[in-house]
């Protein structure tokens, strides 16, 4: 691949805002065939252009799916060969995947954090399953009307995820009153995770709604859960 046209690509990277670091490229072979391939880092996909050997103006490309395995497109065109505004067209495409593919990969598996911290529960939580005193139940929803209160001063949820996490810490409150320790905390657990799934937060909003919680009830437990967010 011509020089002019892989300095082309870079700087299509640079202007829809990528860190150039994330990526590199090189000369590499696909059967007997010289090809030039960008790589996203530590990741599998991949955007391959190939040259014809009679135009070097002449190019076609292949690039990883987002699919599942993440396969490789079949050759573009399909016969023959293109110019560089095709190459570069389906390289913003490629692009867009990568984009997809990051942001996957930045956001928090719940199921998999759920599961991790139910275990870590049955582990080193609270044994004795007796009730809370009065002045724990006062505390308990101290801490989660505070929770409560800061989410609301950060603005990071809108008017129906907020009246949701009501409905969660009302609820809360009143189970302290008839559950023991570790039902309540299994209760919470399993509260916090489900407002998750319903509000459909952001990836940062829903690590910040975590880490809050986290702080409202580790006295609890003296340990801070979801602590792989």
């Amino acid at each position: 691949m011509l020089r002019k046209y892989r300095n082309k690509l870079f700087e299509v990277i640079k202007t829809e805002g990528w860190e150039t670091s994330l990526f590199s490229g090189s000369d590499e072979k696909i059967g007997d065939r010289s090809v030039f391939v960008i790589r996203l880092n530590h990741s599998p996909l991949q955007f391959i252009v190939g040259t014809s050997d009679e135009d070097l103006l002449s190019m076609d490309c292949r690039f990883t799916l987002f699919a599942t395995n993440y396969p490789l497109s079949d050759w573009i065109p399909e016969a023959g060969y293109a110019q560089y505004e095709l190459i570069e067209d389906r390289f913003r495409h490629w692009l867009k995947i990568v984009d997809e593919y990051i942001e996957d990969m930045n956001t928090p598996d719940l199921w998999t954090t759920l599961s991790d911290e139910f275990s870590k529960f049955d582990q080193k939580a609270i044994q004795d399953n007796i009730s809370f005193t009065q002045s724990e139940k006062d505390r308990i929803s101290e801490s989660l009307y505070t929770m409560l209160n800061e989410a609301r001063a950060k603005q990071i949820l809108n008017e129906s995820q907020m009246k949701l996490l009501e409905e969660k810490i009302d609820y809360l409150i009143e189970a302290s009153d008839r559950l023991g320790r570790k039902d309540w905390i299994n209760a919470a657990t399993g509260a916090i995770f489900g407002y998750l799934f319903q509000a459909a937060l952001t990836s940062d909003n829903a690590k910040t709604l975590l880490h809050m919680a986290s702080e409202a009830i580790k006295w609890i437990t003296h340990n801070p859960l979801f602590l792989g967010l």
